[in-house]
Order: C-alpha cells, then sequence, then structure tokens
C-alpha cells in the first residue's frame, strides 16, 4: 500500500528569508512557490544558478523587517487561502510598498499603487468634481493668511516629491497627474510662480536632464532626456525668453548647478512682466469704467435735482465733471505713468 501523500497546503514552509542587520535582523518562513509565482524576480532566483536557488535561505540585509512583514502579507499563502486575505494596500501604506512590488516586479500591485497615488495627487492638489482648481486656494493674493500660504507650499513641495517618486518607481498615472499640476500651476505664473523657489527648481530641472541637440525639419533644437519633461516643455512654449535655446547641450549639462538659478531668475521676470501687464489692464478697465459711467451718473442724479428744485444745469455739469476728472489724471500723472494710462483724448481737446 503506497504512502499516502503530503497535501502542498500542509508543506512546511523551505526558504527563510533573513531581512535586517544586527539587534534588528530577523528572519522570516517562507514558500518558494509562493515566492515564485507571485514575483518574476523570485522565479528567475530560484530557477537559475543563483546561490539562492541551491540553498534554503535569502539574505536582505538592506531592508526592514516590518516592511517585509507587510509586503509578504501580499504573497503568503496561509493568508490567501479561505478568504483569509486581510493585506490591502491604502494611503497609509502605499509609499511603503511602492518600492517593494517595483523592485520584486508584482505588476498587479505596482498599478494598484499607482492608482491609489494618482488619485491623491488630484485630492491634495485641490481638483473639483467640476473639473477646475481651487484658485481661491491656490492663488497667491486671494488670501494671504499664514496658514494658507504655508499650507499652500506645504502641498506644492509634496507634490513635487510624489513626481520624483512616480519617476522612480514608473508610476505612469501618478506622473501624469503631478506633470499636469505643474504645468498648471506655471501658466497662472504671477498667481502662483512664489511656489517656484529655487529648491523646487532646481528638482525640476535635475528631472529633465540631460539635454541633447536634436534635428527637425532642418531646425536644431534641446531636446530633454531626463525623467520628466514637463517642466522643459512649459519653459520652451509659454517662457519664451528663459533664454536656454541660445545654450548648447553640452554648456547646459556640464552647468547643472548653474542652470536652476538661470531658470528661477527667468520664471520670476517673466511672471513680473506678467503681474505689471494684469495691473495695467485692470487699472485701465477701472478707469474706463469710470470715465464712461460717471458722466451720465452725474446726469442723472442731475435730472432728479432739476425735477424737485427745477434748476436747469445739466450741461453745466458735464463740463464741470470733465474738468474734474481731467484735472485728477492731471494732478496724478507720475501715478498713472506708472499704469501706462494716458489720459482720454476727448479731455485734452476740450481744455
Amino acid at each position: 500500500m503506497s504512502p499516502t501523500p503530503k497535501r502542498l497546503r500542509s508543506q512546511d514552509p523551505d526558504v527563510v528569508v533573513a531581512v535586517g542587520q544586527g539587534d534588528a535582523k530577523k528572519e522570516f518562513e517562507c514558500y518558494r512557490i509562493a515566492l515564485s509565482f507571485a514575483s518574476p524576480y523570485f522565479d528567475t532566483m530560484f530557477s537559475v544558478d543563483m546561490a539562492e536557488s541551491n540553498n534554503s535561505r535569502i539574505e536582505f540585509p538592506d531592508k526592514d523587517p516590518a516592511e517585509w512583514e507587510l509586503f509578504y502579507s501580499f504573497i503568503d499563502p496561509s493568508q490567501i487561502s479561505e478568504a483569509r486575505h486581510d493585506a490591502v494596500i491604502n494611503e497609509e501604506n502605499v509609499m511603503v510598498l511602492t518600492p517593494w512590488f517595483h523592485e520584486f516586479q508584482m505588476k498587479k500591485y505596482l498599478t494598484e499603487c499607482d492608482r491609489i497615488l494618482a488619485d491623491k495627487v488630484l485630492v491634495i492638489s485641490k481638483w473639483k468634481k467640476s473639473c477646475k482648481w481651487d484658485e481661491s486656494f491656490w492663488e497667491k493674493d486671494s488670501d494671504r493668511s499664514k496658514s494658507r500660504m504655508g499650507e499652500r507650499r506645504t502641498i506644492f513641495n509634496r507634490i513635487i516629491e510624489l513626481l520624483q517618486f512616480a519617476c522612480v518607481y514608473d508610476l505612469k498615472g501618478t506622473k501624469r497627474e503631478t506633470e499636469a499640476t505643474i504645468q498648471k500651476f506655471m501658466t497662472w505664473s504671477s498667481g502662483t510662480v512664489d511656489l517656484f523657489d529655487l529648491a523646487s527648481v532646481k528638482t525640476l530641472v535635475d528631472l529633465f536632464l540631460p539635454l541633447e541637440e536634436a534635428d527637425s525639419q532642418g531646425r536644431e533644437h534641446l531636446t530633454p532626456r531626463g525623467r520628466s519633461t514637463c517642466f522643459w516643455e512649459t519653459l520652451s512654449h509659454d517662457f519664451r525668453n528663459v533664454k536656454l535655446s541660445t545654450l548648447s547641450a553640452e554648456a547646459i549639462n556640464n552647468n547643472s548647478e548653474m542652470l536652476p538659478l538661470l531658470v528661477y531668475t527667468s520664471i520670476q521676470e517673466v511672471a513680473n512682466a506678467k503681474r505689471a501687464c494684469e495691473i495695467k489692464n485692470s487699472a485701465e478697465s477701472v478707469v474706463n469704467k469710470l470715465v464712461k459711467k460717471c458722466p451720465n451718473l452725474l446726469y442723472a442724479c442731475l435730472v432728479e435735482e432739476k425735477s424737485v428744485n427745477g434748476f436747469n444745469i445739466e450741461g453745466t455739469a458735464r463740463a464741470h465733471l470733465k474738468k474734474i476728472m481731467y484735472n485728477q489724471f492731471k494732478s496724478n500723472q507720475d501715478d498713472y505713468k506708472n499704469l501706462m494710462i494716458s489720459v482720454p483724448e476727448t479731455y485734452t481737446n476740450d481744455y
């Protein structure tokens, strides 16, 4: 009578995974087959002529034992069987688990990490359900309270950190959302330019380097070859006075320490020019409305005055109002000059 075969489910662990160093080192009993089915990395390790394939021990001295325990909960057959699988990726553990899933080539779980982080970018960047940004939060001048200014700076830095994280671990969705957010802040320029301090500019510049010279339709141009090109693309299109195009790829790549300062200064100049233009347009709009509306408003008031008191002074009042407003322009020439607003022609013709 042949012996009863031992069921796979009752098999003992057949490999020890040692994680950490010194007193912090811990050993975990695991299953080769579970590791191999879960991860191409382990499948290769146990299949080829590597030291680990010939013995029952794996060493990860530079890793954290607590992190391995969390990671292995997604593999452990004793957790997966009988619907007892409690391992869940969430906002609390996603930053810890992503490097593990990436290193061990576990695409299914890495995709879930990417989804969670991409959603997180939309939440922290104040993306509304109406598909609009919360401009009241991000615009610098909408509310200069210390708490809001500090919060927007913290969130922006977090978005840049998530972009770096996404580039390292190839999280396409997270990279797409963070890049779109950063480009949006750059197009606002004057309202959000303060977010782009020298440290954040340096990080974004490092992400698009190196540059190389390419030829397209007979025209040479610089092409970024770094892990994230969104910052370069915005600089090239919306900040054309950032004179990087006058430099060679070699000059830029060899002076990567000075490049962030050049970009930072140029962004500030562009934003200041745009802000000055915005102020000018706003002032012109206000003044033009006053010029057009004030005489009519005064006229309406005088008509009412006439109906009450019987005086016919409409024409005189109009003339006096024009004279008053002309004198205001004349006496405040410096202010209007700074705003680049000239005296209306109708007033200069009259006086």
